[in-house]
């Protein structure tokens, strides 16, 4: 269902992509909390903030039950970067915090540093990236090398910030 439900949206069929999710919800478990996820990217790449924030934090509320750790943690990151988009940092922080609480996985840790980083909160973004460039997959040191290109970026070190992201293409 997930792959036919972002086929519709990206081919511009957006009606049966959010049939599609809808069914996928219906299913329950961890179909419902996938099907919570599209709806909500949906939502945000339409503009719709304030549905995409009802959406995640009714996923995180079922996830966190389920223990469902990596799902909660990609919808507390999406979460918090809404609100840094319609100005709560304070928000913000506090779900990546509870992100970064949640799982391991390289890719959410990814999505929680660049929370931290749109907050001003550059030494938690440092710090995940370097737990980041420590591990063994390509993926994590690929994501270090991003952040480190972002915070040198924000430093106006564009040199570094250049070096860094040719760096992370190159990992792969």
């Amino acid at each position: 269902y997930a792959g036919l439900a972002l086929a519709q949206y990206a081919s511009g069929r957006r009606e049966e992509a959010m049939a599609t999710w809808t069914r996928l919800g219906a299913l329950g478990g961890d179909a419902a909390s996938l099907a919570a996820e599209g709806l909500a990217d949906a939502a945000v790449l339409e503009g719709r903030l304030p549905d995409a924030r009802v959406i995640l934090e009714k996923g995180i509320e079922d996830d966190a039950q389920a223990n469902r750790e990596e799902a909660l943690g990609r919808k507390l990151a999406l979460l918090g970067s809404i609100h840094l988009a319609t100005g709560q940092p304070a928000k913000a922080l506090a779900l990546a915090e509870r992100g970064r609480k949640a799982t391991s996985a390289d890719h959410v840790l990814f999505q929680v540093a660049l929370v931290f980083l749109g907050a001003g909160e550059e030494r938690k973004a440092r710090a995940i990236a370097d737990d980041l460039e420590k591990r063994l997959g390509v993926d994590a040191r690929m994501y270090a090398l991003i952040l480190n290109g972002a915070v040198a970026s924000r430093k106006k070190n564009h040199v570094e910030a250049v070096a860094k992201l040719k760096g992370a293409v190159q990992v792969v």
